[in-house]
C-alpha cells in the first residue's frame, strides 16, 4: 500500500509541483494558515467579551437588587416615622 501511495504522490508531484517548487503554493498556504490563526484569535476574544459581559450583567442585577431593596427598606422607615408624627 506504501507503494502504490507513493507512485500516487509521485504523479501528482507532477502534475502539479512539489511545495519546494512552487512558491506561490507556499505564499497561498501561509496566506491561508495566517487567516485561520486570526480567526482563532477573533473567536477566542469573542468569548472573552462573552464572558466579561455575562460577569457584568451578573454583578449588576445584584447590584439592581441591593439598590430596590435599600429603597423599599427606606420607604418603610419613612412611613413608620410619619405614622409616629401625626397626631391620633
Amino acid at each position: 500500500m506504501l507503494g502504490e501511495v507513493t507512485t500516487l504522490n509521485s504523479g501528482f508531484d507532477a502534475v502539479y509541483g512539489t511545495l519546494q517548487t512552487n512558491p506561490e503554493r507556499i505564499t497561498y498556504l501561509e496566506n491561508l494558515e495566517g487567516a485561520c490563526n486570526n480567526f482563532n484569535e477573533m473567536i477566542n476574544n469573542c468569548n472573552q467579551g462573552i464572558t466579561f459581559y455575562q460577569q457584568l450583567n451578573n454583578h449588576l442585577s445584584v447590584l439592581h437588587q441591593k439598590i430596590a431593596d435599600f429603597i423599599y427598606a427606606r420607604n418603610v422607615e419613612k412611613s413608620q416615622l410619619l405614622g409616629s408624627l401625626q397626631p391620633m
